[in-house]
């Protein structure tokens, strides 16, 4: 047989038997270990947790207990914003003042509107007891029985005392319209000096002194400080055991023990686009911890037990 032949067959032999080997390692009993694992995992998982409710985590945003927009409940021009943003302020605290001067001037004017309105009120009251006086004289029973007055008197005298009557009606009119005018300016003296609705941190200012407030322009954001809360989602296949009531663990974004709190309510419905549930708990805030609202988290619900699981480390 020729030498290259020879040469040939050997190496094919060769190519052979490595192919052989290679795939004996590739199939050998620590793969099917790491298969055997994987599977048995993934076999054990849902039914722990068809057994204790939802386990997953669910994305979560931290939210303030009260959030609202300060908007001037009347038009004027801003004088002075007395607040920083991140200033803590307490409820009945001044915040924004509007410049009083106009309306302080629009005041005068209505406060002497009222005082010619009340003046002409008792012209009138005057007008009508004369002309009561004289209806009375004029139908007194002796005179009529004398017939001491012509009929003609009597029925003017009674068409003055009607007339008079009505003018008084007018005039008391035109008093309780300027008392409503003033007392509607006071109103809106008191509303030029904005106040917090309740105790809060100022998270943003809009607008700055000189320029112009209105209702529709809002001038301090106000979030409350009775606690933090967070909203998250739940997938509809994994609501139960998400209840009022059950308590919740909270991973923040940085490194440290989790929040714990308990479920307020759930949406009775789902959205329709995400096919999610929406879902607010209360939180459980340790003293001097800053936890800033608007971060997203991660929310697991579970049992008391759960808790110190989720915050041990987990391991490869």
């Amino acid at each position: 047989m020729p030498r290259p032949l020879i040469a040939c067959l050997v190496l094919l032999t060769l190519l052979l038997g490595g192919a052989v080997a290679l795939r004996q390692v590739m199939t050998g009993p620590g793969q099917e270990a790491v298969a055997h694992a994987s599977t048995s995992g993934s076999a054990r998982a849902p039914a722990r947790t068809a057994e204790g409710g939802a386990r997953g985590d669910f994305l979560g945003v931290i939210i303030p207990s009260a959030s609202v927009e300060i908007v001037s409940k009347t038009e004027g021009q801003v004088a002075a914003i007395e607040v920083q943003v991140g200033s803590r302020v307490q409820a009945g605290a001044p915040l924004v003042r509007l410049d009083l001067h106009p309306l302080r001037k629009e005041l005068a004017i209505a406060q002497a509107a009222l005082q010619t309105a009340r003046a002409q009120e008792q012209l009138a009251q005057v007008a009508l007891n004369e002309a009561r006086d004289r209806t009375q004289r004029y139908t007194h029973p002796k005179l009529v029985s004398l017939q001491a007055v012509p009929e003609e008197e009597i029925a003017a005298a009674g068409f003055q005392e009607k007339s008079a009557a009505a003018k008084l009606q007018s005039a008391q009119a035109q008093v309780q319209e300027q008392v409503a005018r003033v007392e509607q300016i006071q109103q809106r003296i008191e509303d030029a000096i904005i106040k917090a609705p309740f105790d809060g941190v100022v998270a943003d200012r809009y607008l700055d002194p000189g320029a112009q407030a209105s209702p529709s322009r809002p001038i301090l954001r106000l979030l409350g400080a009775g606690g933090l809360r967070v909203r998250f989602a739940i997938p509809e296949d994994e609501l139960r055991g998400v209840t009022p009531g059950a308590p919740i663990q909270v991973r923040l974004p940085r490194e440290g023990p989790p929040l714990t709190g308990q479920v307020e309510n759930v949406s009775p419905e789902v959205d329709a686009a995400s096919r999610m549930i929406i879902a607010l708990a209360r939180l459980d805030i340790p003293p001097g911890a800053d936890v800033p609202a608007g971060i997203v988290v991660r929310v697991r619900i579970g049992p008391e037990g759960e808790r110190a699981a989720l915050a041990a480390p987990e391991t490869p």
